[in-house]
Order: C-alpha cells, then sequence, then structure tokens
C-alpha cells in the first residue's frame, strides 16, 4: 500500500505549507472600541491614547502574526479598516479626540455584522488569540444592550478574552462589566494606572 504520508515521493511535512498556503501558526487579534464621546473629552482620553501607544509598542515584541482593528464612536462610527490590518500594515497608533454623544449600541452592531464573516479575520495554525478592549466610562447615548445581544452571540467574541478600560471617576459598571463578561476584566483606572492596564492586556495577548 502506498505511504499515505507521502506525495509524490515527498514528505508530508515537505509539502505542509503548499497544501495549507501562507497560513500563520500563530494569530493574536487586538480589536479595539474606544468611547470619542464629550465624557471623554480632554485627559481622559488622552490617558487611552498613551495606553494604545504602549500596548501597541509592546505588541512589535510578540510572536505569531497580530492583527489589530480600531472601531471608534461618538456621534458616528469609524472603522480603521475593513478587516484587521497586521500591526506592520497599521502605522502606529493614530490620536483619537473626543466630543458628541456616545453611539456604542451602533458600533457593536456594526462589529457584529463584519464578523458574521467566518473569513473576517486568518486564523492561526495551531492558535488564535482575540482580544477584545473596551475604552469607555460606559455612558451609552443609544440602546446599548441591542447591539451587545447580537454581538454576544457570535462564537469568536463569547470565547475572546475582554477587558473594559474606564479612566473616568463617574461610570456605569453594569455596562462595563455587560462588555467585559466577567466583573475583573473591568479595569477602572486612574491616569497613573496606565502600566497595570498595559501589563494586563499584553498579558492576555501573549499567552
Amino acid at each position: 500500500m502506498a505511504d499515505m504520508m507521502n506525495l509524490d515521493g515527498a514528505s508530508w511535512s515537505d509539502n505542509y505549507d503548499d497544501i495549507f498556503g501562507d497560513v500563520p501558526d500563530y494569530v493574536r487579534l487586538l480589536v479595539i472600541l474606544v468611547d470619542c464621546s464629550g465624557s471623554l473629552e480632554g485627559t481622559l482620553i488622552g490617558s487611552v491614547n498613551s495606553l494604545m501607544e504602549e500596548v501597541l509598542s509592546d505588541m512589535e515584541n510578540l510572536s505569531g502574526e497580530r492583527r489589530i482593528l480600531v472601531i471608534t464612536y461618538g456621534d458616528n462610527v469609524t472603522f480603521s479598516n475593513e478587516t484587521p490590518q497586521r500591526l506592520d500594515e497599521f502605522g502606529g497608533w493614530k490620536r483619537v479626540h473626543a466630543g458628541g454623544f456616545s453611539n456604542l449600541g451602533e458600533a457593536l452592531k456594526m462589529l457584529s455584522k463584519k464578523m458574521e464573516n467566518v473569513d473576517w479575520y486568518p486564523k492561526g495554525r495551531k492558535e488564535t488569540r482575540e482580544i477584545f478592549v473596551l475604552f469607555s466610562d460606559g455612558m451609552a447615548t443609544d440602546h446599548y444592550q441591542d447591539g451587545l445581544d447580537l454581538l454576544k452571540k457570535n462564537a469568536v467574541f463569547q470565547r475572546a478574552v475582554r477587558f473594559a478600560v474606564n479612566f473616568s471617576d463617574l461610570m456605569d459598571g453594569e455596562v462595563l462589566e455587560n462588555f467585559a463578561g466577567k466583573k475583573e476584566w473591568v479595569l477602572n483606572l486612574k491616569k497613573n494606572d496606565i502600566v497595570k492596564a498595559q501589563k494586563q492586556i499584553i498579558a492576555a495577548i501573549s499567552k
């Protein structure tokens, strides 16, 4: 009987890359949602910018293919790209500014729609790790629950590590915990706690 692990005289391992194409062993996906409403104006949105600059700098040292998508929402919802970009293509953190309403529900609905496509981002041959981070005080000005209910039906979102990060003295903790799924994944921080959040997010990505 012919060797089932032999393809035209070559070993399976020799042809592994040819069969599966250019598939990375490990994929790290980071999806960032940033509340750009008026309640985060000034030093609060500045803290978000500072933290994300540090997180992306740390991500450069991680192994595997690193993918990132940034969604900002205020009066409007904006996606940094149609699909998550490789970190080297993303081009560094682009500082965001705050003002206007907080249409969190609309942002979550739009993200849920994109994630219905199972090929929305590449999967690692050995491991895929997904991290979702919401920067917000939880003060949504639309019906956020409708969007979150849609997103929670997605298998990727269900299994992902999800953080909700707040720098404000005022917050709606129920909204943030509902997004994160676990109370310990809600990081209610002050400006000088940026390093703490940075370490937690990077640790979750690199596990």
